[in-house]
């Protein structure tokens, strides 16, 4: 994506890429029927890399906390990363829920928003707050096998449509959400004050 057309606002066109992309994109425009056509209460929420507790190992801050719990039990502290510099959006799970409770009670049928940051951050960045929280240094190293399909360097969303239907503004900080998010996943290494 383009520099240019960054950030990302709910206007913008959908160009998904691959099967996971094309069935989001599906599933908006199936809601934004039944919504037009029948008059049903659909509102889509468009969250950003959700990040806290219970983040699941198939994403990128789960996937971290994934290896990082295995290098504490192994004879080398190293996370290996695919990527560094590639930027994405993350926001916390308390803002997302936040932003999900009100749209509903809003009853904004049929309408769109981002619920992100506004913000981009190197996949980097994201590892080494989140590593700082482990009692045990951890080493981070380049695996060009973990290097995803997505040749996007950056994206990033606004919030701005949301902030102005309901009010919604990011409130936790990263570091807060990436702290919560490592204390629920780790069983070793976890300085958790």
């Amino acid at each position: 994506m383009e520099a240019s057309a960054l950030p990302v606002t709910e206007a913008m066109p959908c160009r998904p890429v691959g099967a996971y992309g094309v069935s989001k994109y599906a599933a908006t425009l199936i809601g934004m029927e039944y919504a037009r056509q029948f008059g049903l209460n659909v509102v889509v929420a468009r969250p950003s890399n959700i990040v806290g507790p219970g983040v699941p190992s198939s994403l990128v801050v789960g996937a971290l906390i994934a290896r990082a719990k295995q290098a504490l039990t192994s004879s080398q502290t190293v996370v290996k990363v695919g990527d560094f510099d590639s930027q994405r959006d993350f926001i916390a799970v308390a803002d997302v829920v936040d932003a999900y409770v009100r749209l509903l009670q809003a009853g904004l049928r049929g309408e769109i928003f981002n619920i992100c940051s506004g913000q981009a951050h190197s996949i980097r960045s994201i590892a080494e707050m989140l590593l700082a929280n482990s009692s045990v240094p951890i080493t981070l190293e380049f695996d060009p096998d973990l290097l995803p399909p997505s040749s996007i360097r950056c994206l990033y969303g606004s919030y701005q449509k949301a902030a102005r239907a309901i009010g919604f503004q990011p409130l936790t900080s990263l570091g807060e959400a990436l702290k919560a998010a490592w204390c629920s996943g780790m069983e070793v290494g976890v300085v958790c004050e």
